[in-house]
């Protein structure tokens, strides 16, 4: 399972991806200024998985923005 990380604009998501490319679970919420915390709240949301890789966009979007995401 990959666990794929957007915080590129104000609105932070979080995505269970399976290895084959589906998507099997996502979610999203408005996160100006707090994108880690928000993404972690996804996360604790999400089903139970055990990830074997970690995604993260690279934009556009804000440096810092992009910069949480790959942190």
């Amino acid at each position: 399972m990959i666990v794929a990380f957007s915080t590129s604009s104000a609105l932070a998501s979080v995505a269970l991806i399976r290895e084959g490319g589906t998507v099997v679970w996502s979610g999203a919420d408005l996160a100006p200024r707090k994108a880690s915390a928000v993404c972690m709240k996804l996360l604790q949301s999400a089903p139970e998985h055990v990830p074997t890789g970690y995604l993260a966009d690279l934009g556009p979007g804000s440096f810092t923005g992009v910069r949480v995401g790959v942190v």
